[in-house]
């Protein structure tokens, strides 16, 4: 029994042996055919060969199977089946752990001699290999030279490569690309777009556009959009962004002479490849790429100009505020639920929004952000064209009930090419982005709605007088009305020739409040009016406002029923504050009822004396009334008991009414009561140094008040209202003086003169007679 059990034991071994032994002459002599190489026993025998003993049989891969077995690969290498191993000959570094899957290509054969030369891409787990044959017949795997032919397995589908050196690391895909760009390749744009999708590049294709190719089918805007990391998730965004990078994806490894001729890209477009030079270049889409097989770990990508990029990316006013740095403002908008207008397809829009990078910190509330949209186009350069230099337009912030139904307003303006926005916020591009049915403008630096009055006045107005004066009365933060408010601001050092009244208001509170209610109304009024409306004082009284036709210097003169003459306006002087619009005037207007007596300008400049003067000369008791005939010189600090002639002092010190406007300008001789006219000179700008004619002493005029074209003109001393001598008389008596004078000093010192020659010792002769003893 046992003996049979043997017999059958040894007979199954020689016949396993038998089909082993026949197997291997099968592949043996195809490898033979196929111009591969066999190896024979010493008696012609075909051995039952595997990699690992192709790398035991030949002492040129000892260094290569030490490391195949310092890494426990024996194994590994024995079960696979179908590959190629790419084995190094030289340069292996002693002591490190071997990783095999870089010499590894699982799913077919290289062999050479089956390829025409050219450049062949053969993918593999750890990446693609390129192999370039040449036309003699030497090869290359990943630049390293093939430097044998290869060795084929005879008990596995495999065959052993000899390589010069060893196979150098394939890069990851930021490595390839950081390298391009160090290199000098225009690959920016695709490098960033990839790393922000980020998606799995295994077993790809890339295509890489130049940036020219990006920067040819999309704007500087449009193409930073595409290119950032948004922090806000909307809707779209990152979609755009996924649907591009998928454009630049095609599923597979494609390249070389054997390339595909369609493959498919991750968005699921068909691509036609064909190959161009023998493989080392690839037209894609009938566009010769400017490098091609370029190797990183997992894929291969190619380099040219790409075309079609844009197609299927729709760009709306928010997307394109955001490639324009404003991703704040987008980010209000958002929050305050007011996207559907970066998003309009029917309505119009013009949007001005700042480039300030401060921008980015800032919290932009509802009335903000409405206030930076108009609810039309608005094409500035034709707008502001020719004589039209300023322009108001309504914004999209309507305040309600407190501006009478009507919105905020934004003044622009021209100077010279540059284009303001509320006379201060430069617009960078006069000629606006438009995104659908939407224009943007960028200003330099953040526009915000219209600030408190005190804030909103430009101190290069010159309007600190008036503003001071608001303060006193309180008036500077008006209370919220149904209908806003318009201030006659009086502006540009209009008070400078007022000074008296000036004074006087600032000690009479009951008097300015009278004066600025009448310059504050309650409604709207814009230089831009052409209709006839109603207003009212801060006192209650309806006022008519009538503007007239412009004036050739772009003044617009404008009829308040409460003032005594028309306010010029000028065309774009217009000020929005939170509350209504300021129109800064170049003179303090008069109005209707309203009135400063000159007696208390008399009063306010400390006349009381040069008052009481006034009453005591019967002739010069309507001086200071209602109707005077006169406009007042007030000497400062006079004292009664220094006037001699009351009416001839008062008579020199008043100016027919009529002459007053010569004076206020110093202009030459003006006339008084006493008759002798004064001579007016102004040595320096607001300077007024008056003198009466013939006489040389001058006194200065130290401030103005007038009402009602009478004036008072306060002097720094009284004039010199003595008789003036011929100038004649006086030389030739001065000289008769002198004479008599120089004759009478001459005798006297002729006398003394005598005299001291009497007495002089030197009359007496040097040598004369001793005295008697």
């Amino acid at each position: 029994m046992i003996s049979a059990m043997l017999w059958g034991a040894r007979t199954w071994a020689c016949m396993v042996l038998l089909w082993a032994w026949g197997n291997a002459v099968a592949v043996a002599v195809a490898r033979e055919q196929a111009g591969g190489a066999a190896v024979l026993d010493g008696n012609g025998g075909f051995p039952f060969t595997t990699v690992v003993d192709i790398l035991s049989q030949n002492a040129e891969f000892a260094g290569f199977l030490r490391a195949v077995q310092r890494g426990g690969w024996v194994p590994y290498l024995n079960e696979l089946d179908d590959f190629s191993l790419l084995a190094p000959v030289t340069g292996l570094e002693s002591g490190r752990r071997l990783d095999m899957q870089k010499y590894v290509i699982q799913g077919g054969l290289i062999d050479l001699a089956q390829y025409a030369a050219g450049v062949y891409v053969v993918d593999s787990r750890a990446g693609p290999r390129v192999v370039e044959v040449r036309g003699d017949g030497g090869a290359t795997v990943n630049g390293v030279r093939v430097a044998a032919d290869g060795l084929f397995a005879s008990v596995q589908n495999a065959v052993v490569l000899p390589l010069a050196g060893p196979m150098p690391a394939l890069p990851t895909r930021d490595e390839l690309l950081r390298r391009l760009q160090l290199a000098g390749q225009p690959v920016r744009c695709a490098a960033q777009l990839l790393q922000l999708t980020d998606g799995n590049d295994a077993n790809k294709t890339l295509l890489l556009p130049e940036d020219g190719s990006f920067e040819s089918q999309f704007d500087p805007a449009e193409l930073n959009y595409l290119l950032l990391a948004h922090q806000l998730e909307v809707d779209g965004w990152y979609d755009d962004q996924q649907q591009l990078a998928a454009r630049l994806r095609l599923r597979g490894v494609h390249g070389g002479a054997a390339v595909a001729h369609n493959a498919t890209a991750v968005s699921g477009e068909l691509v036609e490849l064909s190959p161009a030079d023998r493989g080392a270049t690839l037209y894609v889409n009938g566009t010769r790429a400017s490098s091609s097989n370029l190797l990183f770990r997992g894929g291969i990508a190619h380099l040219l100009d790409m075309q079609g990029l844009r197609s299927g990316i729709e760009f709306t006013a928010d997307k394109y505020l955001v490639g324009l740095n404003a991703s704040a403002f987008v980010e209000g908008m958002y929050y305050q639920k007011l996207e559907h207008m970066l998003r309009a397809r029917t309505s119009s829009y013009t949007i001005f929004v700042s480039a300030d990078s401060w921008d980015h910190y800032r919290d932009f509330s509802r009335s903000s952000l409405l206030y930076h949209f108009t609810d039309r186009h608005l094409w500035l350069e034709e707008l502001l064209s020719g004589d039209r230099a300023h322009q108001l337009h309504d914004s999209m912030f309507c305040p309600g009930d407190g501006f009478d139904g009507r919105c905020q307003r934004l003044k622009l303006s021209r100077a010279g090419s540059d284009i303001y926005i509320n006379g201060e916020l430069r617009v960078l591009n006069p000629r606006p982005y438009q995104v659908q049915n939407t224009l943007i403008y960028l200003l330099e630096r953040s526009l915000e709605p219209p600030r408190a009055l005190l804030s909103s006045v430009s101190p290069f107005l010159h309007c600190t007088q008036s503003l001071s004066l608001l303060r006193e009365l309180g008036l500077l933060d008006l209370p919220s009305n149904h209908h806003g408010y318009t201030v006659l601001l009086p502006c540009f050092d209009s008070w400078s020739e007022l000074e008296l009244n000036l004074d006087y208001l600032q000690r009479n509170a009951s008097a300015l409040g009278q004066l600025m209610g009448n310059l504050i109304f309650e409604g709207l009024v814009y230089t831009d009016d052409s209709k006839e409306r109603n207003v009212s004082t801060l006192h209650g009284n309806t006022v008519s406002v009538q503007p007239h036709a412009e004036r050739a210097n772009g003044s617009v003169p404008f009829g308040f029923s409460n003032l005594a003459s028309d306010v010029v306006l000028e065309q774009g002087g217009d000020i929005p504050f939170d509350r209504g619009v300021v129109q800064p005037l170049r003179v303090v207007p008069n109005p209707r009822a309203f009135h400063v007596p000159l007696s208390a300008l008399v009063d306010t400049a400390g006349a009381t004396s040069f008052i009481e003067l006034l009453r005591k000369v019967p002739a010069f008791a309507d001086a200071l009334g209602p109707e005077a005939p006169y406009s007042i010189l007030v000497p400062a600090g006079l004292q009664r008991h220094n006037v001699g002639n009351s009416a001839q002092f008062l008579a020199a010190h008043l100016i027919p009414r009529a002459a007053t406007p010569r004076l206020l300008l110093c202009d030459g001789l003006v006339p008084t009561v006493h008759g002798r006219p004064l001579r007016c000179r102004s040595p320096a700008p607001g300077v007024r140094l008056l003198s009466v004619a013939g006489h040389q002493q001058e006194v200065r005029v130290l401030k103005v008040g007038c009402t009602d074209g009478a004036c008072v003109f306060l002097l720094d001393r009284p004039l010199d209202t003595s008789p003036a001598r011929p100038r004649l008389r006086m030389a030739v008596t001065g000289f008769l003086l002198g004479a008599f004078a120089g004759l009478y000093m001459g005798y006297v010192l002729f006398r003394r003169r005598s005299s001291w020659f009497r007495r002089s010792s030197e009359n007496t002769p040097l040598l004369q007679d001793p005295p008697p003893a």
